[in-house]
């Protein structure tokens, strides 16, 4: 079984809130105990955890700038570098896992997602 450790301390040397909203595996890996896990948490962030490379993340996004509503859903995109991000006002965000950037929004109506 894994488990998943915190980030690290902010600038301020305060544990950083757990709040996980939605969970995807990001897609399979070939070997044993392998996986890359997505996570979006209430602070509108989307966390990477690769499985091999130890319990705290390797990638994180920080949404908030795109949009001010939590993450609701998270899922891979078609390409192997992307995520779709839903958050609670009924948007939905691709982002690129190569530069960290947000790709695309699409704009839907409140609670479509």
């Amino acid at each position: 079984v894994w488990t998943a450790q915190n980030v690290s301390q902010d600038k301020l040397h305060l544990r950083v809130p757990v709040f996980v909203t939605a969970l995807a595996f990001l897609r399979p890996c070939s070997s044993p105990g392998a996986a890359l896990i997505l996570a979006g948490t209430g602070h509108k962030q989307v966390r990477i955890y690769d499985t091999l490379a130890g319990r705290r993340p390797v990638q994180d996004l920080d949404s908030s700038q795109h949009s001010p509503f939590r993450a609701t859903c998270v899922t891979p995109g078609p390409e192997e570098h992307s995520v779709f991000v839903g958050d609670t006002a009924g948007n939905l965000l691709q982002f690129d896992l190569r530069t960290l950037r947000r790709v695309s929004s699409l704009q839907g109506g409140a609670g479509s997602l």
